[in-house]
This record gives structure tokens, sequence and C-alpha cells, in this order.
């Protein structure tokens, strides 16, 4: 165990903010610490990884800044060589979960910053980066990635999983109940699911309206078009002749409820009543 000056000591992310220092702990510790000095029993722990030379605070902090406030001239360290930053996370986690139980805040701030670290490509040297399964280009699945990050906060994997879809769907509502301790990450999942089930449910229900008045509109609009044909009074050429008929509206209503191509019926009602003409008398008289 080494010794060391509190103003020496590095800090750094994503450790020195892993777990919140607590200002009502912190007075407690530095009066303790003014009187008894730094406890040999309880050093901080520092960390070397590959790429990081300088050994950085894992654990500690508020005992770290106890003794900066009390202006101790040393604590005592112990040093851990490590080989990624990962590992120093997993660390540091299960050294908090060592001394007490994690509350469900401070486990989804160690998910959050296990999966940003993730996010941002961790720690790419690192033995557990190099095995990580390649899919498709997908470097992990959404399982796999859960367990890992589950692993290191050391919590189950199902417990990740609940903690991304309370960020990902719960609405901010949500998200800041658990962070603030208001509610718990079962309560808040379950609160989420309920919230993407009434959503769904309003969606469908949207979409199945949307899509009857789109079906309405069709209608109308073909409708529409009709009556401004019957408007223009546009005539239906017969091949018997050049007889042209014009339609009334209701004609070209009742048109519109057949399907099809109204010129066709129109054209097949005017071929009929040519036809009747021509085998009346008066009809052909008329074709004369």
């Amino acid at each position: 165990m080494d010794s060391m000056k509190p103003t020496e000591i590095r800090t750094q992310e994503p450790f020195v903010n892993l777990f919140p220092i607590k200002p009502e702990v912190l007075r407690k510790i530095e009066d303790h610490m003014r009187d008894n000095k730094f406890l040999v029993s309880h050093p901080l722990d520092l960390a070397t990884w590959e790429g990081q030379k300088d050994a950085v605070c894992i654990d500690g902090h508020t005992r770290l800044q106890a003794a900066i406030n009390a202006e101790l001239d040393k604590v005592f360290v112990i040093t851990h060589e490590l080989g990624s930053e990962d590992e120093a996370l997993a660390l540091a986690i299960h050294l908090q979960k060592n001394r007490r139980n994690m509350t469900d805040v401070e486990i989804v701030k160690c998910v959050e910053v296990v999966d940003a670290r993730k996010q941002r490509g961790g720690d790419r040297k690192s033995e557990v980066a190099k095995s990580k399964p390649q899919r498709c280009g997908i470097e992990e699945s959404r399982s796999a990635s859960a367990k890992h990050t589950g692993d290191i906060v050391g919590v189950s994997a199902r417990k990740v999983e609940q903690i991304r879809t309370i960020k990902d769907h719960g609405g901010e509502d949500i998200v800041e109940s658990v962070k603030k301790g208001a509610m718990s990450i079962n309560r808040a999942y379950q609160a989420t699911q309920k919230r993407r089930r009434n959503t769904k449910a309003v969606t469908e229900t949207k979409g199945s309206m949307d899509a009857k008045e789109e079906s309405q509109a069709d209608r109308k609009g073909r409708s529409d078009r009709t009556m401004k044909r019957s408007d223009d009074q546009s005539p239906c050429p017969d091949a018997i002749g050049n007889t042209s008929v014009i339609l009334t509206l209701s004609h070209y209503k009742a048109l519109a409820e057949l399907e099809g191509s109204i010129s066709d019926h129109v054209c097949r009602a005017i071929n009929m009543y040519l036809e009747s003409l021509r085998e009346s008398d008066l009809g052909k008289r008329q074709l004369k």
C-alpha cells in the first residue's frame, strides 16, 4: 500500500461522476478526517491499464474530496494494474456493490455510462472488445450487448433491457422519475410498456380512420369529377351515327355508384336506346 498527496491524485470520466458525491456524506467524512486523519483501512483505489499509464482514481472520490477539503498531507492508495478501461469500470462498480446495495438510481447511472462508452466505440484495444462476435457487420446483437453491460454493472441482461426500454420509450417524465428515485426500474418499465400499448392502439385506430376517410374522399373525388363532366355537358359519341346524348346530374350520380368506366356505361345505354329506335317505325323515321 502506498501513500500520496490527495491533490496529486488524478481523476477523470467516467469514474469521477459514476457515483455522485452526496454533500451530507462528504461533510461527515470531512469532519471525521480532521479529527482522525485518513484511515489506512479505507484506501483509495487507483488503476492503470493499456493506454493509461498514469494511475487514475476509480473508487473513493468522496473520501478523496474530503481529504482535500480537510487539507490532509497524504492518503493511502492501492493501485490495480488492469487490462482495459472496461475492467477498471467493472471493478469500480464492484467495489461500490461490496460496500452497500446499489439503488435503482445508481444502477441506471451505471448502465448509462457503460452504454455511452459503447456508443463511442468503448475500449477498442481491450480483449473484451476484440472477442465480441461479429454478425453481418454488427458488433453484437442487442441481447449480447445487454449481457455485456449487465456483466460490467453486476445486474441481469433483462434489467439492462428494461432500463434501455425506459430511456427509449418512457418519455421524459418517467425517465426523470427513475433518476430521482421516485419510481423503481420495474414500475417505470411497466408504465412504459403500458404507454407503448396505448400509443399503438391509438395509432392503429387513427390509421384505420384515416384509411376510411381516404376511401370516402376517393369516392367523393370520383363523384365530383363525374359531376364536373355533367356540368360541362360532354357528349358521348355513338359508333352508329353522330347522335349525342346529354346526361342529367342524377344520371351521372347513379352511374358513379356502378364502378368501372362511366363512359362505357353511357355508351352502352345509348347503344341500347338507339337499337330500340332502329327497331321501331318511329325510330326509323327519326333516323332518316
